[in-house]
């Protein structure tokens, strides 16, 4: 059988979303006709683990894994955390108390470890795999990322045995929306220009996750990009308890919820909306799980719904897609970025697999409204557009207390996670 070697950061017992592409991409790849040697750090400092949940590996995948260091304590000693701290995302949530020692942080970890924070993984990486190819038989390598050291290790080793490759980005690299925001000095930011021409100029084939960033990378590249979305595993699913309606009307977001995200106008649709129906009101309940920036709370309460709001905080993943399979309505918000339009948050096909009504906020023309909309899942309300968040809500509400099921969640099929990895396969086969 054909053998991959696939590099990702993200892996066991990394917990939330962040690593289901892996993974699905690992139980299914011999389904596909390629057996996956997978490459991961052994120590990382993951924002959240989880250690129960149960992916379905095969038995027989053989997964490599070499220590990295962090300089994670550097970034807790310069902004006054504990040393040992795990690091979440410094730039998707607050909680108000911003102390300015923060943005020196964030300056130190973008101005001095280039490409991110497990730069120094990557030699000690390149080494151990050189070993490991020389003794293996290897017909193709994976780099997925960010973080984007998973390229940098995975280019080098093209370099030395010309072994096809492909780079899987998840996010873009130099385009990624919050790459302004590290302040970065002029030799910093030639240097991550210079890296990804690299990665771009060397892997036999790049694939990105959503269709308008295939354009952006591909202008960039000066070379075509391939679209391989995010996707839901079915089995992930199955065991999920059934919708049953209850006496509250239930609008649910997962994951982490930045103040880029901050639904202002929905706020402000149902806070209006709440006052002209007593009955939307008494039944509304606003379920948040995950990291909440404090702006979200505050938005909420301005808007007269701080008795709405049902903050759970951080829940692991069986629980959540259990409350997403009971939710009314599935709320997904899009950052305010230029590149919003491909930005496609991966609980999006999750949502989907749970075949719950979904309404997003934010652009009309960007990719994840389109996705909703082809698969009959739910509505979009366009930023800044209080009276069709309005519209969105109520017509929601209406299809709940009347039991209509306006939303057919056609086609959804093709997201499925065997499907998504056998187009890398396909991808794989056409490089060797």
């Amino acid at each position: 059988m054909k053998k991959v070697l696939y590099i990702t950061y993200y892996w066991e017992p990394c917990g939330g979303i962040g690593p289901l592409r892996s993974l699905k991409f690992g139980k299914y790849f011999k389904q596909c006709g390629w057996d996956a040697t997978i490459y991961a750090p052994q120590n990382a400092a993951y924002p959240l683990f989880d250690y129960k949940a149960d992916h379905q590996l095969p038995k027989d995948i053989t997964i490599l894994k070499k220590n990295i260091f962090e300089p994670y304590a550097v970034f807790n000693v310069i902004t006054g955390n504990k040393r040992k701290e795990v690091v979440k995302d410094v730039f998707a949530v607050s909680d108000g108390k911003e102390p300015w020692t923060k943005q020196l942080g964030i300056w130190v970890r973008g101005n001095f470890f280039v490409p991110d924070a497990r730069k120094f993984w990557i030699k000690p990486s390149i080494k151990y795999l050189k070993k490991y190819i020389e003794e293996n038989k290897i017909d193709a390598i994976i780099s997925h990322g960010p973080p984007h050291s998973t390229h940098l290790i995975a280019l080098a080793l093209k370099k030395h045995f010309d072994i096809p490759w492909i780079a899987d980005f998840q996010d873009p690299w130099t385009q990624v929306d919050y790459f302004h925001k590290f302040k970065l000095t002029k030799r910093a930011e030639e240097l991550h220009i210079r890296q990804e021409a690299e990665v771009l100029k060397h892997a036999d084939k790049v694939v990105i996750v959503s269709r308008s960033w295939t354009k952006d990378l591909g202008e960039l590249a000066q070379r075509p990009v391939n679209y391989i979305p995010w996707g839901f595993d079915p089995d992930d699913f199955s065991s999920l308890k059934p919708y049953h309606k209850s006496d509250k009307f239930i609008l649910s977001h997962f994951g982490t919820f930045g103040s880029d995200r901050n639904p202002t106008e929905l706020w402000e649709a149902m806070g209006k909306f709440a006052k002209e129906n007593i009955e939307f009101a008494q039944k509304l309940e606003i379920q948040l799980a995950g990291s909440i920036d404090i702006s979200i709370v505050n938005a909420i309460e301005k808007n007269g719904l701080k008795n709405n709001l049902n903050n759970l905080g951080f829940i692991n993943r069986t629980d959540a897609l259990q409350r997403m399979g009971n939710s009314d309505v599935l709320l997904l918000t899009l950052n305010r970025a230029d590149n919003v339009n491909g930005r496609i948050p991966a609980k999006i096909f999750e949502y989907l697999a749970c075949k719950r009504p979904v309404l997003v906020i934010g652009p009309h023309t960007a990719d994840v409204p389109h996705i909703v909309k082809e698969c009959k899942a739910g509505l979009t309300a366009e930023f800044n557009n209080v009276e069709e968040a309005y519209n969105a809500i109520k017509y929601m509400f209406d299809d709940y207390m009347n039991d209509s099921h306006q939303f057919k969640f056609e086609n959804i099929e093709q997201y499925h996670a065997d499907k998504i990895t056998k187009q890398m396969t396909d991808l794989l086969d056409d490089i060797i």
